[in-house]
């Protein structure tokens, strides 16, 4: 089956971070039988560089990028972007779209967000009959919905699809609230590389990535902004370790950059001796498996998410997750097997779910072989088949 994956973000030597699920989800379908072929057009605009068009990609850093033999082709050309004339975009994506479709000749059309592309992915399928597969992602469905204008827009590309595949089951419910698009939705989660995120000695992925062998360490991973809750985590650490707990084999470890990281830096310097948290940056994909397995437990406090692939990861590395009670989060996490849920705001909860989880943790074999099961991109990989083997079965 060849299929034309649309999409306006993908990995590229100089974003080499930016959306590599969905360079991880191609390969596993290209091993489960599927020949991908990515159209990531080119941001462009007569007279400015188009660097400065791709403002999201600035964030992503310090990951090599090494093309691989099992990469898919992925054409670049340019398309007119124009931020506030969703209108052009979306006329320009279907044209170089079209084009493409004539040189490849595939089986069906795959668009990934809700959007501009998904606007023209309707477009292209209501002139040709191509099948046509939206993925719905998170963000994308919070930024469509809620304006009336973007939701009309996200209702017609919804009803041009055979099928749609929403992240979460929380998504998919949002996405049926429009009329017409609940019996196309099927659930399928971001998948996770198993070869990568497996369980590992935690002494070794310490070793590696030069941090103490012994002690319990609590690990944030994330943006560094006040919707993951991460100065809840922070007062939740600091109530730990004044409450009894030895805070000499207690460290915690904050992953990530934003604007919260000079306030959250003060404020652990102020409450804890040297060492006793440690701020180590933006992660590459590279080392995140090491830094997951070398911690006791993850923290994710946000107050909202789409499909956290950190948490699914962790998971796969066999690291307990402590998460909040949000839907997202819910969907993922079965306490007590593999963590723990409490309500979001409430840091004195989750300083007694820290208590708990490093005093007596799940297993971690368990828990991984559990995750292993229900989110590597194998066992994704076969589920994204079956829903291109629904949508092309659809007359036109």
């Amino acid at each position: 089956m060849r299929v034309l994956v649309l999409s306006e973000s993908y990995p590229t030597p100089e974003h080499p971070g930016r959306a590599v699920f969905l360079e991880e989800q191609l390969r596993a379908l290209a091993a489960a039988g599927v020949s991908p072929v990515v159209l990531f057009p080119r941001p462009s605009w007569p007279g400015i560089d188009s660097r400065r068009l791709e403002p999201r990609a600035r964030r992503f850093e310090g990951r090599a990028w090494t093309p691989r033999a099992d990469d898919p082709p992925v054409q670049r050309p340019d398309y007119f972007y124009v931020p506030r004339l969703r209108s052009v975009r979306a006329w320009s994506l279907g044209r170089l779209c079209e084009r493409e479709i004539e040189r490849i000749g595939p089986d069906l059309l795959h668009v990934h967000w809700f959007g501009p592309a998904a606007t023209a992915g309707a477009a292209v399928a209501r002139r040709t009959g191509l099948p046509l597969v939206i993925t719905a992602h998170a963000g994308d469905v919070y930024r469509e919905l809620d304006v009336p204008r973007l939701r009309r827009s996200a209702l017609r590309a919804g009803t041009a699809a055979s099928r749609i595949i929403a992240v979460s089951p929380h998504l998919a419910a949002r996405l049926g609230s429009l009329p017409g698009l609940a019996s196309k939705i099927r659930v399928v989660p971001n998948g996770v590389e198993e070869s990568r995120f497996r369980p590992v000695a935690r002494e070794e992925a310490r070793e590696r990535l030069g941090w103490p062998t012994v002690g319990r360490v609590v690990l944030y991973a994330g943006q560094l902004v006040a919707a993951k809750g991460v100065l809840d985590l922070v007062e939740a650490f600091l109530a730990l370790t004044a409450d009894g707990m030895d805070r000499d084999s207690l460290r915690l470890v904050v992953a990530g950059t934003g604007p919260l990281a000079e306030r959250i830096g003060a404020r652990l310097r102020e409450a804890l001796a040297d060492g006793a948290a440690q701020f180590c940056g933006w992660q590459d994909h590279e080392r995140m498996a090491d830094v997951l397995n070398a911690a006791d437990v993850f923290v994710l406090p946000s107050y909202a998410e789409g499909n956290p692939v950190t948490v699914l990861e962790s998971l796969c590395c066999g690291t307990p997750v402590i998460g909040t009670a949000i839907p997202a989060l819910a969907e993922i996490l079965s306490p007590p097997r593999d963590g723990a849920l409490v309500p979001p705001g409430r840091p004195r909860e989750l300083m007694q779910a820290l208590r708990g989880l490093l005093t007596d943790p799940p297993d971690r074999n368990r828990i991984a072989a559990a995750a292993h099961a229900r989110y590597g991109w194998t066992s994704v990989a076969r589920r994204i088949v079956d829903v291109y083997a629904e949508a092309r079965e659809i007359p036109p």
